[in-house]
């Protein structure tokens, strides 16, 4: 009786799980990194944001583990990690463009599991690489699986096995000459000539009947090559089509999609959220490079003020001691007034200029460096 092993892998599902331990290596490295950059937040405004982020490198990392389990078992249950993790990456990203942070380094991770997701859902390897198995317990040959003979189909459809002799003896019993003769009455003693005959004729019949039908040969022949093609129920072993996803039988689930059913709708979501978000990076991107050139624009004016007074020339009446006297420079998130050319300042987002009278009823201090 033929045993029912697992099949391989196909090739673009092998190359995925090695992306995968490739990624749970890098991405265990990146979160020792954070918890190492993350311990000066804690305590601070930014601790929030560091819990977030380091909780969703944790769940990244149990889903990459949850899905090379699923895969080895050769369950479709790794689908729901990896929609999860991709979940999780779309977060990191709405939450990345909310701070306005760069959101190249996070929008580019969903472009590679966009394309899995459309092979995952077109590939007819991969849909019967992971049909439902669950092995048997035993090795007996009762807890084997069903052969195409022994299968619910086999039977419904009358296909038993054309080697016993009843076969041929049914057919002719049903054929048209027969029945007048089975009718007319005949004393006993005349049945057992009658009888005797028959089983020569039977036996010549079903050898003619072989040899001249040639639908019977093929049909015999077909049974190993179709064998292969066939499903069988992980719970009670009947025999479901290539696109059924409930036993027939049991009514219990044997996989999560069709084959053949198309899927469209998904694969346009999918294309419309990864067009969406590049034209989103573009925007940002874009942004934030105008920002970081007019910021640098305005710290190059101000070194370029920094110059040494002329001799002769009174302190005050130089650039450099009036800016100092009466211009107040000053960042968004601080609470002090710096002068043109504070190292402060070099790191700094965006900059807002007062006047030093005007920085101090704003109860902004003076810088201890620069002042």
């Amino acid at each position: 009786m033929e045993s029912k092993k697992k099949s391989e892998l196909p090739g673009l599902t092998f190359f995925f799980v090695f992306t995968l331990v490739v990624g749970l290596l890098r991405e265990l490295w990146t979160t020792y990194e954070m918890f190492v950059d993350y311990n000066a937040f804690w305590g601070t405004e930014y601790a929030s944001i560091a819990a977030i982020d380091i909780g969703l490198r944790l769940i990244e990392l149990a889903m990459y583990v949850g899905m090379l389990v699923f895969i080895a078992l050769r369950k479709r249950t790794f689908l729901i990690c990896f929609w999860v993790d991709y979940g999780c990456r779309v977060f990191s990203l709405l939450c990345v463009l909310v701070m306005g942070g760069p959101a190249a380094s996070f929008l580019t991770p969903l472009v590679l599991p966009t394309i899995w997701a459309a092979y995952f859902y077109r590939s007819s390897n991969f849909a019967h690489a992971f049909t439902p198995y669950k092995p048997p317990f035993f090795s007996f040959e009762g807890m084997a699986p069903v052969t195409p003979a022994e299968s619910p189909a086999g039977a419904a459809d009358g296909s038993s096995s054309p080697q016993t002799p009843d076969a041929p003896a049914a057919a002719e019993s049903v054929s048209p000459p027969s029945p007048p003769e089975a009718v007319t009455p005949q004393p006993a003693q005349e049945e057992l000539p009658v009888s005797v005959p028959m089983a020569a004729p039977s036996e010549s019949s079903a050898a003619t009947s072989v040899a001249t039908s040639p639908s019977s040969v093929p049909q015999a022949e077909a049974v190993p090559s179709s064998s292969a093609q066939h499903r069988f129920c992980k719970y009670c072993g009947a025999e479901y089509g290539p696109q059924d996803t409930v036993c027939p039988k049991c009514g219990k689930r044997v996989r999560y999609f069709s084959p053949s059913k198309p899927h469209v709708p998904l694969l346009a979501a999918l294309l419309i959220i990864s067009l969406v978000g590049n034209i989103i990076l573009g925007v940002v991107s874009v942004k934030q490079s105008n920002e970081i050139k007019e910021n640098q624009k305005v710290l190059d004016i101000l070194a370029s003020l920094s110059y040494e007074p002329k001799i002769g020339d009174p302190w005050e009446n130089t650039i450099i001691g009036f800016s100092k006297l009466h211009v107040a420079i000053v960042t968004p998130n601080g609470e002090v007034y710096h002068a043109p050319g504070c190292q402060y300042l070099k790191a700094a987002k965006s900059l807002r200029i007062y006047s030093v009278s005007g920085a101090e009823q704003l109860d902004y201090a003076p810088c201890s460096v620069c002042h």
